[in-house]
């Protein structure tokens, strides 16, 4: 495993108690979350056969990228053009074919996520009242720079991935992260991205959240694997 640091953070003076933190994450959660729709999302691949499949979104948008996405990372690969989102009832809710392919470069929809997560998520904890809760923000920012880390110094080492990297057990795909706070963590690499993807989609943040999940869902282990080789040759 891998012993990785990053810089101190410097902390804005007067910073808001664990409890105020706390109460600003749980109105951020309340205003952005949304009830997940479904959505039947038709196109076609390069070879003219034709697709659809149904998702749970928050809207058309969203369906559309979980789709691509899922398609892009899945173990056969393929790109896929979609000419119509329909809604539960068959009605369109967006037709496509003037902007077939929406997905994002890897590092962009990277980006996004963690611009919208740093608006969002409080600093790490400053008390130490609600453990529980206070350990997951704290997670939630170690997570954040990791990434912010591969952003910096490596930041493409996401694009252009695919399943691959077959045959690594996350045992051997683990790193060790040194935060900005001195603490000490093993990370798979893959899982932590999830993570900050979902807690991104339940904060209401959704086309590029739902891409990274996807990525960080289907391959895992070529995630993984280019976020510590990434680190290695920086």
């Amino acid at each position: 495993m891998l012993p990785i640091s990053v810089g101190t953070v410097h902390l804005d003076p007067a910073p808001p108690t664990f409890r105020q933190e706390k109460l600003m994450l749980t109105i951020a959660q309340q205003s952005h979350q949304s009830r997940d729709l479904a959505f039947t999302v038709v196109g076609f691949f390069p070879s003219g056969e034709g697709y659809s499949d149904t998702v749970l979104a928050r809207d058309p948008e969203e369906a559309k990228i979980r789709v691509i996405s899922d398609l892009r990372y899945s173990e056969e690969g393929g790109d896929l053009e979609v000419s119509c989102v329909l809604d539960a009832a068959g009605k369109v809710v967006e037709d496509s074919t003037a902007d077939a392919f929406d997905m994002l470069v890897e590092s962009d929809a990277l980006e996004i996520l963690i611009t919208h997560l740093r608006e969002t998520i409080p600093g790490p904890a400053t008390s130490a009242a609600d453990a529980s809760e206070a350990s997951e923000i704290d997670m939630l920012n170690t997570y954040l720079e990791l990434f912010e880390l591969v952003l910096s110094d490596a930041p493409h080492a996401l694009d252009g991935l695919t399943i691959g990297a077959d045959g690594y057990a996350d045992e051997d795909l683990t790193l060790r992260f040194i935060d900005s706070m001195g603490a000490d963590h093993e990370i798979i690499p893959a899982e932590a991205l999830l993570h900050l993807a979902r807690k991104s989609l339940q904060l209401g943040f959704g086309p590029a959240a739902a891409q990274i999940e996807s990525l960080a869902t289907r391959a895992r282990s070529a995630v993984s694997l280019a976020v510590l080789e990434a680190i290695c040759e920086s």
